[in-house]
């Protein structure tokens, strides 16, 4: 069968929004290994962008449940928009926010952060905001 290079493939998966990469993905098991792989290393080179060590910063996210928020995380989902963005902002469980920090003071040697404890909404009569997360900038 017929095959593009890698590279061309990636390019014209650069200019497809998100909702045309999931319509993409969603047509076969081909389609959606090309996809999954194109996200994946447009996440590398999004975080390349911002860390001296990818890897460990999104390691250091999925083992502490911590997600990206903000005009960077809409930078990556949007990608033919134009957001201006110079931090990122994490949004992390309480419980695991002094790990998350140690991970990636340890892959980056130092870090500026502005901490911030907020209450996080659950479902519960009794106390409708019991959960405490931090937000580091």
């Amino acid at each position: 069968g017929f095959s593009l290079p890698h590279e061309l493939q990636s390019h014209i998966l650069l200019l497809c929004d998100i909702e045309s990469l999931i319509q993409l993905k969603n047509t076969n098991r081909f389609l959606e290994s090309i996809v999954l792989e194109e996200l994946r290393r447009s996440w590398k080179r999004f975080l390349a962008c911002h860390s001296d060590d990818p890897a460990a910063l999104s390691q250091a996210m999925q083992s502490t449940g911590t997600v990206l928020s903000g005009s960077a995380a809409l930078r990556w989902l949007d990608r033919c928009g134009q957001w201006d963005n110079n931090d990122l902002d994490f949004y992390c469980p309480y419980d695991t926010f002094q790990a998350f920090v140690q991970q990636v003071i340890k892959s980056e040697g130092s870090v500026l952060l502005e901490v911030k404890s907020i209450k996080t909404p659950v479902q519960s009569v009794s106390d409708p905001y019991p959960i405490d997360a931090g937000i580091c900038q």
